[in-house]
């Protein structure tokens, strides 16, 4: 080893000296390529300024001169509507533009039909006129005009000799009436041809293209061709989206770029050759230094460079070496720990026993198959523990020469464990705290995988000495249907007067296979008490129905009264007719007879809407029609009406019908009526109106009783639908709970608002289908 520590500075020497010229090349390529870099792209920007100012000139000379000529076209425009300039004289002025202006191709002038009046530079033919405009472009661009009565120009299209073309339309007006346009048709080619100064067509390729990149029209030099560098920019008017491009021509950097390539190319060759020279002289020594940093290398990933622990001992015991991660681990230095015997220095006292056990476990060879777990000691005093495998070193000649040790350290991992385990035992107490029974079993079998105590004692075996079995709601089973990652239901178990909340959820078990958590609820004395108290709201209604009735008896029986007393008028009379008249015919009875038995029929429908109403039942829902509900609800209250005056109105829309309990809403709108009767009362009115209203709002009705009573006090609103809260002295303060109660079965909404002319509206809404 000492040997091979002063070996180790020559070879580092001897690398350095051979990398040394090529960091020296490395470095000089380097300088001269970022000289270059800069050099170049400063020149690149250069040409990218110049190139931007250029356009910018180019894209303001032509816009100016188009500007210039639509105001030459709104002028004469203005002339032509105005009269002031007849055809020779709109001859005259469009060949003076046309020689001025060579790109236009063309002035004419259009009807208001767009139809050609007028042409310039041609002759203008008699069967020329009236022609009209012949491309959509054209004729869109007369439409703008003529809508927004200023000039506009047309999108890009293409004449019969495929040259690119943009007309301008000036549009003319008579009398503040749309008259027609004068039209300047320009070629975008030779608007290049005539705009581009010589100087930017020497330096650039200009051309104008759409959106999408398409080249309209183009100047060139002949023999350049364009390069990477271009620019563009909007082109508006003329033409809806055009753009003004300018591409720089390719610029060669002369004999300046070869110069440099041959002089690095020189240099790296003389500094390559001497590379090499350098190298031929140190490579025989190299070679065997080679070799020897392999081999150290070899035992150094063998020892060094691993995480665990290891430990090299002879047969006797004795440590011969150890490597670099078990010296960290112990906190000792490796001179230290060579040649140590049992018992060591990293032995905890309190288990030597346990130590020199798996030394003599070790040397005999009885090594478990997991290895020991083991406790040791660092050098400031700190225990960890290690779990330690020993395997035998056999030699060339296939003989022990003593054991390898390794090891790694357990001490994390064994608190990690200790917790699990601790957490897992306060888990288990949690859930077997618990009253609600909670089980997992597999989802393919459903076999149990873990239960808590409540499950263990209050479910269902199949025998005393069969094991648990999970009872899930599978597909037809308990007739919860298909199986859903999620189920809430209640059921019963077979044989079990209990009834159980199911909640059951799809989980990953902790080896990652599928399974069910089930929590069952005992819901027994839950459901007894709904059961309970539904009964009692049954109760609550009939007895609110029967409260009703009483309130209403001294009503109903005056009107039982009226039909009595006419049956027994009339039966008097027809007796008396008899009497005085035995051979009375027949006819003279008949109307008599007949009133009889309409009025007969009469109380007997009080008597039978009376019966239905308080007799005792369960909720029936029936389709039935809202207009016969209010008339029979307003026969019921017509006693009680006539007592008081009160004078009532129905409003329903034709048709309404839907699915009810007829008596349990007659029971509402009573109880609703007698209310509002009575505030009426109370509140002194002077012609107390009672209105019931019933209206389609969409997929739903509202059905409303309103009043023009003193309307209901704030502070009693608040408190209006708390049960037991009444302001009548008789009053039990129940009813308009019974009310909400019973519009809530239905689906229903109920509330109450004010009036803003007076009076208060109770209303409730039900769904009609």
């Amino acid at each position: 080893m000492p040997a091979g520590k002063r070996f180790f500075p020559r070879v580092e020497q001897a690398r350095w000296l051979l990398w040394l010229p090529a960091a020296v090349l490395i470095a000089f390529v380097l300088s001269l390529g970022g000289m270059f870099y800069v050099v170049f792209f400063d020149w690149q920007d250069e040409r990218r300024d110049s190139l931007i100012q250029d356009i910018l000139w180019l894209e303001q000379s032509m816009r100016s001169q188009l500007t210039e000529q639509q105001d030459w076209a709104v002028r004469t425009a203005s002339e032509v509507g105005e009269g002031t300039l007849d055809e020779d004289r709109f001859q005259a002025a469009s060949e003076l533009i046309l020689r001025e202006n060579p790109e236009i191709l063309s002035v004419e002038l259009l009807n208001a039909q767009g139809q050609v009046e007028a042409r310039a530079p041609s002759q203008f033919q008699a069967e020329h006129r009236r022609q009209p405009l012949a491309s959509f472009e054209e004729r869109d661009a007369f439409d703008v005009a003529r809508r927004q009565g200023q000039p506009a120009f047309s999108n890009v299209y293409y004449s019969l000799d495929k040259q690119a073309r943009v007309d301008l339309e000036a549009p003319v007006y008579r009398d503040h009436r749309f008259a027609g346009s004068v039209r300047l048709s320009y070629s975008l080619p030779g608007m290049l041809h005539h705009e581009v100064p010589w100087w930017i067509g020497q330096k650039y390729q200009i051309a104008i293209v759409d959106l999408g990149g398409k080249v309209i029209a183009a100047k060139f030099t002949v023999g350049e061709r364009p390069g990477s560098l271009w620019h563009e920019i909007d082109f508006t008017p003329p033409g809806n989206g055009l753009r003004l491009r300018a591409t720089a021509y390719h610029l060669g950097m002369g004999l300046a770029f070869p110069l440099l390539a041959g002089l690095m190319g020189l240099l790296l060759l003389l500094l390559g050759v001497s590379l090499w020279k350098i190298r031929q002289h140190i490579r025989r020594r190299h070679k065997v230094e080679s070799m020897l940093r392999e081999e150290m290398a070899l035992r150094a990933a063998m020892e060094d460079s691993m995480k665990n622990g290891l430990i090299v001992m002879d047969p006797r015991g004795t440590i011969v070496r150890v490597n670099r991660a078990f010296c960290e681990m112990t906190g000792r230095t490796a001179e230290a720990l060579t040649g140590q015997t049992p018992p060591y220095t990293f032995w905890p006292t309190e288990h030597l026993d346990e130590l020199h056990g798996f030394v003599s476990a070790t040397l005999a060879g009885d090594m478990p198959p997991h290895g020991f777990e083991l406790p040791f000691l660092r050098a400031d005093g700190e225990s960890f523990w290690v779990r330690l495998y020993a395997t035998p070193l056999i030699n060339h000649l296939n003989q022990q020469t003593g054991w390898l040790a390794s090891m790694y350290n357990i001490t994390e991992l064994k608190k990690k464990r200790e917790a699990i385990a601790q957490a897992h035992q306060r888990f288990r107490t949690v859930l077997n705290g618990l009253d609600a029974a909670v089980c997992v079993s597999r989802c393919e079998d459903r076999q149990l995988l873990f239960s808590n105590r409540a499950f263990e004692e209050n479910m269902v075996r199949a025998s005393e000495d069969a094991p648990f079995c999970v009872v899930l709601p599978w597909p037809d089973d308990e007739g919860i249907g298909p199986l859903a990652d999620v189920v809430d239901c209640d059921l019963q178990f077979n044989g079990s007067t209990r009834w159980y909340q199911l909640h059951r959820r799809r989980i990953e078990w902790v080896d990652g296979e599928p399974a069910w958590l089930g929590i069952y609820a005992d819901i027994t004395e839950a459901r007894a008490f709904a059961e309970r108290e539904r009964l009692q709201a049954e109760k609550l209604q009939t007895t609110a129905r029967l409260m009703t009735m009483g309130e209403l008896a001294s009503s109903l029986a005056h009107e039982l009264n009226q039909p009595l007393a006419a049956i027994a008028s009339y039966a008097a009379g027809c007796l008396n007719r008899i009497e005085q008249t035995p051979a009375l015919p027949a006819v003279q009875l008949a109307a008599p007879l007949d009133k009889i038995a309409r009025q007969a029929r009469r109380a007997g429908e009080i008597i039978h809407g009376i019966r239905a109403f308080v007799k005792k039942r369960e909720p029936k829902l029936a389709r039935l029609a809202v207009s016969e509900l209010l008339e029979h609800t307003l026969t019921l209250a017509g006693p009680m009406l006539s007592q008081h005056r009160v004078a009532f109105h129905i409003e329903c829309d034709d048709g309404l019908t839907l699915d009810a309990d007829r008596v349990l809403l007659e029971q509402v709108l009573l109880n609703l009526v007698n209310n509002a009767v009575e505030a009426m009362r109370d509140g002194k009115v002077a012609r107390p109106t009672l209105t019931l209203t019933a209206h389609r709002q969409g997929e739903r009705m509202r059905l409303s009783v309103s009043d023009n009573g003193p309307g209901l006090n704030p502070a009693v609103a608040e408190q209006l639908f708390t049960p037991f809260f009444t302001t009548k002295q008789e009053g039990m303060g129940i009813g308009l709970n019974i009310c909400r109660s019973i519009i809530e079965y239905h689906r229903g909404e109920f509330g109450h608002a004010p009036k803003s002319e007076g009076g208060c509206v109770f209303w409730l809404e039900l769904p009609l289908n």
